[in-house]
């Protein structure tokens, strides 16, 4: 049985079928006409989803697929595209760092994400700055306003993934909140 992700349109090949049609079970299927490469979007906690695969109203084949949850994407602080190890901290002057969400890198596609982030800064236990929809942006005015051992939480207070159909779905992230010191 081959491992498919839940609420995701998996590419599912089929050969050997000359102008298939398809059938699914737990599943929606997004075919393009006198192809044989097919999107299968399995529902919402579905546990398996069947492909029944016909030609000419025939049944050529039936696949069963096992569902698994989409691996989850993580929030980063990037710069220049790669992303900065804050495990000891973030350097208060680095330059156009933003916060990105990241993919995992098993998901080839439907790995675009708008996020609303808030981001607050804390100086001896007292907010000092809160911003919110902070995604994408510049940190450098952010940064420009802290000292060293200020805190910048970084919490994700909702996230969505682009899918096949091109609409935005609630997703989930491995790390919602993220508290980094300032060095």
């Amino acid at each position: 049985i081959s491992t498919i992700y839940e609420g995701y349109g998996n590419t599912i090949v089929i050969n050997g079928v000359k102008n298939p049609s398809f059938q699914a079970s737990n599943a929606e299927v997004l075919a393009n006409e006198n192809s044989n490469t097919i999107k299968l979007i399995p529902k919402t906690d579905a546990e398996t989803v069947k492909l029944t695969v016909l030609s000419q109203g025939k049944v050529v084949d039936t696949k069963e697929f096992k569902v698994v949850q989409l691996p989850l994407a993580t929030v980063e602080v990037v710069k220049d595209g790669k992303v900065i190890d804050i495990s000891h901290g973030l350097d208060k002057n680095i330059q156009n760092a933003s916060i990105q969400i990241i993919s995992s890198s098993e998901l080839k596609e439907e790995n675009q994400y708008i996020a609303d982030i808030s981001v607050v800064v804390k100086r001896d236990g007292k907010i000092i700055l809160t911003r919110r929809n902070f995604f994408g942006e510049s940190l450098n005015d952010i940064l420009q306003r802290t000292q060293k051992n200020d805190l910048i939480i970084i919490k994700t207070v909702d996230i969505k993934r682009k899918n096949s159909k091109g609409e935005y779905v609630p997703a989930k992230t491995a790390n919602p909140i993220m508290v980094i010191p300032i060095n």
